[in-house]
């Protein structure tokens, strides 16, 4: 097994170095793996939303975003959201709660997967 190290001495992606100890995992299974392993781990998720065109639809997103598990702060403003959370929220779960709120996810994706620890 080749994993790329930072100067610290940790993985570049420890992401990929976990999936590729446990192959079978998928990514956000990998996100909660190392979420448990490294303590304090953050994750911020920034979704792009149709539909919203008031402070009160960002209300109720940010309201519906409560429910999800796992989810520190959520910064909802019309038509985009930045959630950070521990990893167990799925990007699934984060849709659901946006569509259960009336709204249509049209992108989601993590901007930050761990902090590199050491720097």
């Amino acid at each position: 097994m080749s994993v790329a190290l930072c100067s610290s001495g940790l993985p570049h992606d420890p992401s990929s170095l976990v999936r590729s100890i446990f192959p079978r995992l998928r990514t956000g299974t990998a996100r909660l793996v190392l979420a448990r392993l490294f303590c304090g781990v953050r994750i911020t998720t920034s979704v792009t939303i149709q539909g919203m065109l008031s402070v009160h639809a960002a209300h109720a997103v940010f309201t519906a975003l409560t429910g999800v598990e796992g989810i520190s702060t959520a910064d909802v403003k019309v038509g985009r959201a930045t959630i950070e959370h521990d990893g167990r929220a799925t990007h699934e779960q984060i849709i659901g709660a946006i569509e259960t709120a009336g709204y249509v996810v049209t992108e989601i994706r993590d901007e930050r997967r761990l902090p590199l620890l050491g720097r």
